[in-house]
């Protein structure tokens, strides 16, 4: 079996996505799969500036181009519950500053390009062109590679 590319598409504001992080690992145990954390600005809700911020946070962490891997994915969620921007930004140290002008391009082209795939925020997992939302997508992802259909 070859190995497979999943990307997580995620925004700290929905509640389900920390619920669909932490169980991807169990979940996928024993897949051949690398993943990859790609955070959105929020779809579809009105998003406060300290979430916005968050979001660019996480792009922050990564180099320029990159994708932020998942110990910075793990406390960005954990801290997000708070809000506090300031201690996730000490927790965290980011490369880059979250509200330069590369990180805020980069992270509005990663949304639009994520939208037009069909993501609608919260989590979203994406492999071979096929969508699994929320808890009962990852639910479902799971079964079809045990069945091996994905």
């Amino acid at each position: 079996m070859s190995m497979k590319l999943l990307t997580f598409y995620f925004d700290a504001v929905s509640p389900e996505v920390r619920a669909v992080f932490d169980q991807l690992p169990q979940r996928l145990q024993g897949a051949s799969v690398a993943v990859s954390y790609q955070p959105l600005y929020s779809l579809g809700a009105q998003t406060h500036p300290s979430m916005i911020l968050m979001q660019q946070l996480a792009l922050a962490c990564a180099p320029a181009g990159g994708l932020p891997n998942r110990w910075t994915c793990e406390r960005l969620l954990a801290l997000a519950l708070s809000g506090d921007v300031a201690a996730a930004q000490l927790a965290l140290a980011p490369a880059r500053d979250p509200q330069g002008h590369d990180v805020i391009q980069e992270l509005r082209a990663a949304t639009d390009a994520a939208v037009a795939l069909g993501v609608g925020g919260g989590a979203t997992l994406a492999v071979d062109g096929q969508l699994f939302v929320g808890e009962a997508g990852l639910a479902a992802l799971s079964a079809s590679w045990a069945a091996g259909s994905v």
